[in-house]
């Protein structure tokens, strides 16, 4: 803003703390007398070596050639890769059709961090999502990503269905990983049966352990149970799930 003269023009250098022209190689000017300029620097991988901190210099002169104080940018990071492909944490199973809960996950992006996730459901490695979620990266304490939450659309999951879950995350530069899969989910909501069912004759008893001697009439004696030949029976029942 000048309200004087009015603007002439800005200039501006991009290079690093112990170079500031290193990248724009002096001054560039900008012809451009409104008050506000947006300036777009080329910052490609021949250009600027990945992971490399550099500042971006601004000044502007006004119309009887005086110039504004030099304006300096904080640290900017180049960052020319994507974020590492996200590792997903999740049972075997699900009891629940319409939400998953307690989603863990582990990405990293050293040079820009990360912002968002997209969170999804497919039933093959590489299939369509099936539900969909993007948020902002959450942060605990420690700096480790928070648990997730997928809720899944009506009417729900199918019983006996596999599922995999799918996450992608996004950096600083707007970059988004490749896809990271869950292990195979499969939907159980319904309780075993427990069934009795008749099988064969024994002695019950609630005494073990059985001491008897084996050459004593009548009397047979295995790991499982003992048998009794002759007299009076008690029934032997087998329970299965």
């Amino acid at each position: 803003m000048d309200e004087g003269s009015g603007i002439d023009g800005f200039q501006y250098a991009f290079g690093t703390a112990a170079n500031q022209f290193q990248f724009s190689g002096g001054w560039i000017d900008l012809d451009d007398q409104n008050s506000a300029v947006n300036i777009e620097i080329a910052t490609d991988s021949d250009i600027v070596p990945h992971n490399t901190g550099v500042y971006l210099m601004v000044r502007v002169k006004d119309k009887v050639g005086l110039w504004s104080t030099l304006k300096v940018s904080g640290r900017i990071v180049i960052d020319h890769t994507k974020p590492e492909t996200p590792t997903l944490i999740y049972g075997s199973y699900t009891i629940n059709k319409l939400l998953l809960t307690g989603i863990e996950y582990q990405a990293t992006d050293p040079e820009s961090g990360l912002t968002n996730y997209r969170l999804g459901l497919v039933t093959e490695i590489g299939g369509a999502w099936l539900a969909t979620k993007e948020e902002q990266v959450q942060l605990s304490s420690e700096g480790k990503p928070v648990e997730l939450n997928l809720a899944i659309p009506t009417p729900g999951l199918f019983e006996a269905g596999t599922y995999y879950l799918a996450l992608q995350v996004q950096n600083g530069t707007g970059d988004w990983s490749e896809i990271g899969y869950s292990g195979m989910i499969t939907v159980d909501s319904i309780k075993p049966a427990l069934v009795f069912t008749q099988a064969g004759q024994a002695l019950v008893t609630n005494q073990p352990p059985f001491d008897f001697d084996r050459d004593r009439q009548g009397w047979r004696q295995d790991d499982r149970y003992l048998r009794y030949q002759g007299g009076q029976h008690h029934r032997r029942f087998f329970a299965h799930g």
